[in-house]
């Protein structure tokens, strides 16, 4: 007795439960698929372009202190682990403020502490 050609295809079927997992298995990898393409997409960015970080100091292992341009105003923040608090408004500089390296972060600091003695 030979098997007939046609009962071999139905056979060779997957099971409908392994197909069912298969599919299901492709729809979850092109939801994640999909997820990371719009995550590295430019295209659902925000601009963060009223809020830049002009210098820092670190002040010790974990604590900094920060100096943000947010539209025309600069703010001097202290950056800790539990807390990010304001410390003052610094009076707008004449023409566009240039980012500031770390030299150039303590000396502004220092002059601003010794300006505010002077009041």
């Amino acid at each position: 007795m030979t098997a007939h050609p046609a009962s071999m295809v139905g056979s060779l079927q997957p099971h409908p439960v392994l197909a069912l997992i298969a599919y299901l298995l492709l729809v979850i990898g092109l939801i994640f698929l999909s997820a990371w393409l719009a995550k590295r997409s430019s295209y659902l960015r925000t601009s963060h372009a009223r809020l830049r970080l002009c210098g820092q100091l670190s002040l010790g292992l974990r604590e900094r202190l920060l100096i943000v341009q947010v539209d025309e105003r600069q703010l001097l923040l202290s950056l800790t682990p539990g807390r990010i608090q304001l410390l003052t408004e610094l009076e707008p500089a004449a023409g566009e403020p240039e980012p500031l390296d770390d030299g150039g972060f303590a000396a502004r600091l220092r002059d601003m502490i010794l300006k505010r003695e002077k009041l």
